[in-house]
């Protein structure tokens, strides 16, 4: 998987067509408030620079199991090109950095658990889900 990660990223390299300061929190179910009719990020903690496209695969993880999930991805992928291009190249990656997200959310989940006993058995849920996810896309790579 970190190959898969290192390979496109060593390509793509750090310029501002691809890489720059993104939020990495911005879900469709959170960190998100709507004022004016206008949508407004918040919690900035997760901030740093990053790829452009690691951002949207955040912000679609959270739904990527719904039945919808499909008119969500096709929706945040309309808007988003409304101001900023994406080349091609950078949506057929976005389940890479989808289940890149996977992994760094178990490997957080994994060092934190012992902090949150009351949670552990969500954790482990949600690890078991992000295990699966990455092995799903694994195998059709």
């Amino acid at each position: 998987m970190a190959h898969h990660v290192r390979r496109v990223t060593d390509e793509w390299g750090k310029g501002p067509a691809v890489y720059g300061l993104i939020h990495a929190d911005l879900g469709v179910d959170a960190n998100v408030l709507f004022w004016k009719g206008e949508a407004r990020a918040i919690d900035f903690d997760d901030s740093g620079f990053g790829y452009w496209v690691y951002d949207l695969a955040v912000s679609l993880e959270h739904c990527r199991e719904d039945a919808a999930f499909p008119r969500y991805r096709d929706a945040l992928l309309d808007g988003y090109t409304r101001i900023r291009p994406l080349p091609a190249e950078h949506v057929e990656r976005l389940e890479l950095f989808m289940a890149a997200f996977d992994v760094y959310w178990s490997l957080w989940a994994a060092a934190v658990v012992h902090l949150h006993p009351e949670r552990r058995q969500s954790l482990r849920m949600r690890m078991g889900r992000a295990v699966r996810l990455v092995q799903d896309y694994v195998a059709r790579c």
